[in-house]
């Protein structure tokens, strides 16, 4: 396998140029020609491209073990446990999750309550009238069961993700947040793999994906083609480095949010500037209720999840666990 196909390469990729060049330093790296030569070419030094050329110039066994010091060390303080968690947003993950979506984020950090993040997506305000929405009806099949979906303009909400992302982080963050989207850039650029259960789920819902000649360009060449298909996502690497630099008004008040009304709007959407440029981030407190001596927090209502979680542990006390088979 050749050094730059090496898979931990993008990791050490993600670092900040100055975290780079200290780690170096201490591995005994930076003294290398090859090292040096990479970390100073380019017409933007220390960029994640020659971050690569970096990783690129070492040997296997260099990267392997930078990349293990790296997982060791780079979120190991408690304020940036919620850096790597943002870091995770959709590039490895692009089946189920977008930054079309919307979401939540339960967090608990040391000598403070627990706190719950809304950012789930919104029904828009106005509503055109159905004659004129673009709302039509996709069949995924399941193998044992099949269910349908309404996909098309008519089905956008006003999606939660950027903002929630970018308020979470001005909350819980504590790194600049060009360097908390640098790694899931650089995987956007080199592309990820599709593994199995993606490529199961790709297969179910690939009417989707397939229902328009736009999403098909952006799905079919790689993303559909199966387990072990390597998916790129050049546009999406692009939006992370401009969130990164400019945060969610892009998204929201900016060029990003008028593309996307002026898709809905010629496709029979009911999305409008106002449901974007209005959107807020709810903070809730959490549904507090113990279970074998501990404290546990769920989502709060309208959220029916938290609910059903604190009936099923409910349920499962009232159950003698420890004496049914494995």
């Amino acid at each position: 396998m050749g050094v730059s196909a090496h898979p931990d390469v993008p990791t050490i990729a993600g670092q900040t140029p100055e975290f780079l060049a200290k780690t170096l330093r201490g591995f005994g790296y930076w003294d290398r020609p090859c090292v040096k030569n990479a970390y100073r070419s380019g017409p933007k030094a220390g960029t994640s491209t020659d971050m690569c050329k970096i990783a690129s110039a070492l040997g296997e066994e260099d990267i392997s073990a930078l990349s293990a010091w790296y997982a060791e060390q780079t979120f190991v303080p408690a304020e940036q446990e919620f850096d790597a968690a943002l870091a995770a947003a959709c590039v490895v993950e692009p089946v189920l999750t977008s930054l079309g979506g919307g979401g939540f984020l339960l967090a608990h950090r040391p000598d403070t309550n627990p706190l719950l993040y809304d950012f789930f997506v919104q029904t828009p305000r106005q509503r055109r009238p159905a004659a004129d929405g673009e709302f039509y009806p996709v069949v995924a099949d399941f193998g044992t069961a099949q269910q349908e979906f309404h996909i098309g303009a008519g089905s956008i909400a006003t999606p939660g993700t950027v903002r929630g992302l970018i308020h979470c982080h001005s909350r819980l963050g504590s790194l600049p947040l060009r360097e908390i989207v640098a790694p899931a850039i650089e995987f956007a650029r080199r592309g990820v793999p599709v593994n199995t259960l993606q490529a199961y789920i790709f297969n179910i819902v690939a009417p989707i994906y397939l229902a328009t000649p736009e999403s098909e360009a952006l799905y079919g060449r790689e993303a559909l083609r199966g387990e072990g298909a390597v998916f790129h996502q050049p546009d999406l690497a692009d939006t992370l480095a401009w969130i990164g630099e400019e945060g969610d008004s892009p998204f929201y008040e900016g060029e990003l949010a008028e593309r996307l009304i002026a898709l809905t709007n010629s496709h029979g959407g009911h999305l409008a500037a106002e449901d974007l440029r209005h959107y807020r981030v709810i903070e809730r407190a959490p549904l507090m209720h113990r279970h074998c001596g501990f404290a546990v927090a769920t989502n709060p209502a309208p959220s029916s999840g938290g609910v059903l979680v604190a009936f099923a542990l409910k349920v499962l006390e009232r159950l003698e666990l420890s004496s049914m088979a494995p």
